[in-house]
């Protein structure tokens, strides 16, 4: 019996690896992300060059918080339990780190989080160009990746899971 409960485990976390690998994959805008079992949330983070001034930022995070709000009014999905937005500064870089409820998240909305962050900091937004998916792909993916949102199990979790890119590859750690 307990086999059972740790091999269902084991499988679990292997899925929410692999979405966080698609997710990464997906969107090379991405730079890296978080999974927090505890609270089922994902922060995903972004990273800018240069240091943005706190009132572009501030400005910025009203912008999408009532980006997604009406985006998801009209999709007439849940308002987020949980939506933050913060930012830090590391060297001549900052980094924007948006953390979401892992329930109501969708690969919309992360695509709405990106064409944003793209049309306000186009030039200054890191991404890793060498995109692996046609036109056709990108919604075999997105699918796959509303599957995999859609059936997280962060209950059995104990540890917290971080994927990022290094060098063209995509790392999974567990904390």
């Amino acid at each position: 019996m307990g086999s059972d409960k740790k091999n269902s485990s084991v499988v679990e976390e292997k899925d929410s690896i692999g979405l966080l690998t698609s997710l990464l994959v997906r969107y090379p805008e991405v730079c890296s992300l978080n999974y927090y079992a505890w609270k089922n949330s994902l922060e995903l983070m972004f990273i800018m060059r240069g240091k943005l001034k706190k009132s572009i930022l501030k400005k910025f995070s009203d912008e999408l918080i009532m980006c997604i709000r009406t985006y998801l009014y009209f999709e007439k999905k849940v308002i987020p339990e949980q939506m933050m937005i913060n930012y830090a500064y590391e060297l001549d870089l900052t980094k924007i780190m948006i953390t979401r409820d892992a329930i109501t998240l969708t690969p919309k909305e992360i695509s709405l989080i990106i064409n944003l962050l793209n049309s306000r900091f186009k030039n200054l937004l890191i991404s890793d160009e060498s995109s692996i998916f046609e036109e056709e792909d990108l919604l075999l993916q997105d699918d796959y990746i509303k599957y995999m949102l859609d059936n997280l199990q962060p209950r059995r979790f104990k540890n917290k899971i971080i994927a990022l890119r290094e060098e063209g590859r995509v790392l999974v750690f567990k904390q």
